[in-house]
């Protein structure tokens, strides 16, 4: 449970608090994705998140996750210099609107050997893509973006160069998710993602796109 002791949330807002695009900050200043976000990842776990608040008093956020008898075992995951770097210099085009998970992203994939362009939103997407066309090995992007979805920059980019490699990624339930219809051909991946996961998927798209080229 978190708690605040700040303006709290009048109830016609505290309604609609999970719904994604929602906020109550100026246009510009917020996104309203956050708290669906972790909405969606509560759901994915089979969990419940309970929100109640009071203006002028403050808010509390409640996440309620099942039990597991599964006990966690001590992570044998390889430091930096141990992990094979899957990338030759390729580049990824990043369309993220979280500016925490854009950043971790990128940085994975530079200390893997990729080469990334990374935007915040679907615009800047498509504008660095016009910019580096002929450099572009692969997009990976968040689906649900506030101006351009990940689909619709998928659908630019084909236009302009069919056969570019898609890699989605989305914290929303897959039930929300469906509604996008991802291409046949382009790969999904749930937030959120393991490191290890991510390049694997990455490289395999890579990997067969140039098989496709011979």
């Amino acid at each position: 449970r978190v708690e605040d002791s700040g303006r709290g949330i009048d109830d016609a807002s505290l309604k609609q608090v999970l719904e994604p695009f929602f906020t109550t900050k100026e246009f510009g200043r917020g996104t309203g994705l956050g708290l669906s976000v972790v909405y969606g990842i509560v759901k994915q776990h089979q969990g419940h998140l309970e929100i109640t608040s009071e203006p002028g008093v403050g808010t509390s956020v409640s996440i309620y996750l099942p039990l597991t008898e599964k006990t966690g075992s001590q992570s044998t995951a390889p430091s930096p210099t141990e992990v094979r770097r899957t990338g030759r210099g390729e580049t990824i085009l990043l369309a993220e609107d979280e500016d925490t998970v854009r950043s971790m992203i990128k940085w994975i994939l530079e200390q893997h050997g990729y080469r990334v362009l990374a935007a915040e939103n679907g615009n800047k997407a498509v504008k660095l893509f016009q910019e580096n066309r002929a450099e572009i090995d692969l997009l990976l992007s968040d689906i649900v973006m506030p101006d351009k979805s990940g689909m619709e920059v998928n659908t630019m980019i084909q236009e302009e160069k069919p056969g570019t490699p898609a890699l989605f990624i989305s914290g929303y339930p897959a039930d929300y998710i469906e509604k996008y219809e991802i291409p046949k051909d382009a790969a999904f991946i749930m937030k959120p993602v393991k490191p290890a996961d991510l390049l694997g998927k990455i490289e395999e798209l890579l990997k067969k796109r140039k098989r496709s080229l011979k």
